[in-house]
């Protein structure tokens, strides 16, 4: 696969797909991406296989998600279709990282053949652990999907929410069991719950810049955070000038950051692992 068959218009501002200077002129040093090419010589993903998304609720009417978002699940408050509140941007951001349809319209997302089933466990202003592990029991009843994407962190461990992912990742699918995905935040400390804890049983993702360093604070972006770090991180991802999709109907897309960018495109590759 050439970068130039790629269809998508905006692929060409996706550097954590294929870097080629698009965020940083020094193509020396900055073009460190996830060489999904040579992946997608193999599998762009595969409808059997779904992630969970536990988030604010994504936009099911997006141009660039609608064929690739199941019915989903509100265990928070009322979009029982586990939609986005109007005011609710970073699920829809995530998604995008995550299942953008091939489709020759906006992006692409890491594993665009694969299904996404949004959970919304929270609002822009609120997100609960009771949701959470509301959630995880619902996953764990469910047959068919296998991963789950937690783009958010806390400073303090909960008991509860490490005891439904640990049976979320020994027992779903039948048994053969699921990956959790986890933000480990950014506040430029050590990682952060639920990245932290779980039993080891959570991939914990960090952010880097187009260098492949750490993001710290004002590097690069100019903003004031950092990726938390540690013996708890296990790996990192393009965190900065993440182009993706956005609830917006005026802007459609947008730029994401954080750790909670890193973490979908993990999500997306675990994707494409289990197709």
């Amino acid at each position: 696969i050439r970068r130039n068959t790629i269809q998508n218009p905006y692929y060409q501002n996706q550097w954590a797909l294929h870097n080629t200077g698009q965020y940083y002129s020094d193509t020396t040093n900055f073009l460190y991406d996830i060489n999904i090419i040579p992946a997608w010589e193999i599998t762009k993903g595969d409808s059997s296989i779904t992630i969970a998304l536990l988030d604010e609720g994504a936009k099911h009417e997006h141009e660039d998600l609608q064929n690739n978002l199941l019915q989903g699940k509100d265990v928070f408050g009322n979009k029982p279709d586990g939609s986005a509140a109007s005011n609710s941007t970073h699920g829809t951001r995530c998604a995008g990282i995550i299942v953008a349809v091939d489709n020759a319209l906006g992006i692409v997302g890491v594993a665009p053949k694969s299904k996404l089933f949004s959970i919304r466990i929270g609002s822009v202003y609120e997100t609960s652990v009771t949701s959470c592990v509301e959630a995880f029991c619902y996953l764990l009843d469910s047959t068919d999907i296998g991963i789950a994407n937690l783009s958010f962190a806390w400073p303090d461990e909960d008991q509860a929410l490490t005891n439904a992912i640990d049976r979320y990742v020994k027992n779903a699918r039948n048994g053969l069991g699921g990956v959790v995905v986890c933000s480990a935040g950014n506040y430029n400390c050590e990682v952060l719950f639920p990245a932290s804890g779980c039993n080891d049983n959570v991939i914990s993702v960090g952010a880097c810049i187009p260098n492949g360093e750490r993001k710290k604070p004002f590097q690069c972006d100019g903003i004031d955070w950092g990726s938390c770090y540690g013996n708890k991180l296990d790996v990192m991802a393009p965190g900065i000038a993440i182009y993706t999709t956005n609830s917006d109907n005026n802007n459609p897309y947008t730029l994401f950051g954080g750790t909670s960018a890193a973490c979908p495109h993990v999500a997306g590759i675990a994707a494409l692992i289990l197709s």
